[in-house]
């Protein structure tokens, strides 16, 4: 997101389309706004559903011994990238909670 950071505290951006991940750390990091969101629809079997939340997952295989979160602890990790709102924040927030950083806490 660096350049982008550049280009938005220089003002040399009036607006721009990018992934919540990305949108997410810029907020905290240099104070960007949303001026709009999209809200998913799903269409199930011809019924149009609107979906206001977002999710992610952490799954590991069934015959694994992690069991809750805290068994993450030393253990070998990986998501889509660091910045996925989906697959990376969203769980590295549920680690955060337990006093489980994302990066220092788990292998890699």
């Amino acid at each position: 997101v660096g350049y982008l950071d550049y280009l938005a505290t220089s003002s040399q951006l009036d607006f721009l389309f990018m992934h919540t991940g990305a949108h997410s750390c810029m907020e905290s990091e240099i104070g960007l706004r949303s001026l709009a969101t999209v809200i998913s629809k799903r269409n199930v079997n011809g019924e149009v559903y609107e979906l206001n939340q977002y999710g992610g997952v952490l799954f590991t295989s069934a015959s694994s011994n992690i069991t809750r979160i805290e068994d993450v602890v030393n253990r070998t990790t990986a998501c889509v990238a660091l910045e996925a709102f989906g697959s990376g924040q969203l769980q590295f927030r549920e680690l955060y909670l337990r006093g489980i950083h994302h990066l220092q806490d788990v292998a890699q």
